[in-house]
């Protein structure tokens, strides 16, 4: 909220922030990001970011590579953000060719506390960890990692 004499807040979901993080969130870096100390606005920030961009581009950790069952490159993902829990996500590939043929990368965010912490250690873990029970995600759809073996991909 700016006012004409300049003086102005800014704020998302509540959350003071600085001026370019509203207004020029294209100057948000992960540097920034990183030197922030309040939790709440660097949430903010990676958001405005984009939270699988930003693990991408801020050096996170490989925890672990490993070909799907086509031979398709997996790979888990882990940044450690200060005063916060660590941000996961891995890695895969879509079986689904695009219209130039390539096929595309996505991002998946990784609960790293499921099945007692092996989804931020395993790729099969964490994909096996992003499936929900409709109706209630809070409710994963397998027991185990290992109940997730998808025999035909769509």
């Amino acid at each position: 909220m700016g006012f004409q004499d300049g003086w102005g807040i800014y704020a998302i979901h509540g959350t003071r922030v600085p001026a370019y993080v509203v207004d020029r969130p294209d100057l948000i870096t992960t540097q920034l990001i990183d030197a922030e100390d309040n939790a709440e606005v660097r949430r903010v920030m990676i958001d405005r970011y984009g939270v699988d961009r930003y693990v991408k581009d801020s050096g996170a950790e490989i925890v672990h590579s490993d070909l799907d069952q086509y031979d398709r490159p997996r790979r888990l993902l882990r940044k450690d953000v200060p005063d916060d829990e660590p941000i996961v996500f891995v890695e895969v590939t879509n079986a689904t060719r695009e219209p130039d043929g390539s096929l595309k990368k996505y991002m998946l965010r990784v609960d790293p506390q499921a099945y007692g912490g092996r989804a931020a250690r395993e790729c099969h873990a964490a994909i096996a960890s992003t499936w929900r029970k409709k109706g209630d995600t809070s409710v994963m759809m397998f027991a185990k990692p290992e109940d997730y073996c998808p025999v035909v991909e769509t």
